[in-house]
């Protein structure tokens, strides 16, 4: 009964919602501002390199204003620059990964398609930056894919992902031109079946930790500009802790764990995800 409350619910939202909008009357700016970036990213699917990304688990990821302004950055030399000079090089790969970027209608653009890595960005003129990246566990040595069943999320390297994310949108926010308030939307799909699991064999887990239900996990947050700069950390692990809850794991006794690696990572102190040390059982 309380299933067909929700869906009755929902669909009468979704009829007045269309009503409001082909009457002419004047939307929420919240609502309005989601349509016109939705409309924005119309057709970015239609893209081979996009459909070679989603026949395996990869991330999609959104950082944008709340409040959509068409022109806000000015131009696609302005975008270009602002991808360029705050992109993160704290690991190999660096975030976002540029190897070339290409102008587009209202947008710039970069891809690359080398190997295991298969990934296309876009940052508009609106302040919208999307980016899809393929799970580089597709692609992991035998070694570990043994462990996981062929299919497994690596601890360290999520917190990694995570962390690269929210430090990327704390350095956008720092250009006042895009606004108070800034969207974060991660995705994680095809998680159904995936094992999460660390590549150092020294910090093996108590049990199997498997998102058994879900075959996507998403993750939205708005957040004012000043609270992202200064806290972007901690709003990267609270993430993180949300995606993990997917998998049935209870992450309460590790995030002493998840600050200090994170740390490190941030500090420089970055070692390969093959590294051996002891370490306690979680």
């Amino acid at each position: 009964m309380r299933e067909l409350i929700d869906i009755a619910i929902n669909k009468g939202i979704k009829q007045f919602y269309i009503r409001v909008r082909d009457s002419g009357l004047q939307l929420a700016d919240s609502d309005a501002s989601k349509e016109k970036y939705l409309n924005e990213l119309e057709g970015i699917e239609n893209n081979d390199l996009i459909n070679q990304i989603k026949q395996k688990g990869y991330w999609k990821i959104i950082i944008r204003p709340t409040s959509y302004e068409e022109n806000r950055i000015g131009t696609l030399v302005k975008c270009q620059k602002l991808l360029q000079e705050n992109k993160l090089s704290l690991r190999g790969w660096d975030f976002p990964h540029i190897a070339e970027l290409e102008n587009g209608n209202q947008y710039v653009q970069a891809i690359e398609n080398f190997g295991q890595y298969k990934e296309l960005l876009r940052l508009y003129k609106s302040g919208q930056f999307i980016y899809y990246k393929s799970m580089s566990e597709e692609h992991m040595e035998e070694q570990f894919s043994r462990r996981v069943n062929g299919k497994g999320l690596e601890i360290i390297s999520t917190l990694y992902l995570y962390t690269e994310i929210f430090e990327f949108a704390s350095r956008l926010a720092q250009h006042k031109s895009l606004g108070e308030e800034i969207n974060v939307s991660i995705e994680c799909h095809d998680i159904k079946g995936r094992k999460l699991f660390f590549y150092d064999v020294a910090r093996p887990l108590f049990r199997d930790y498997i998102s058994n239900i879900e075959e996507t996990s998403q993750y939205v947050i708005n957040v004012g500009i000043d609270e992202l700069i200064s806290n972007s950390n901690t709003l990267a692990i609270e993430a993180l802790n949300q995606l993990f809850e997917k998998f049935n794991w209870d992450t309460t006794g590790v995030q002493g764990v998840f600050k200090d690696e994170q740390q490190k990572f941030l500090n420089g102190r970055y070692l390969p995800l093959y590294w051996s040390i002891s370490l306690h059982k979680f």
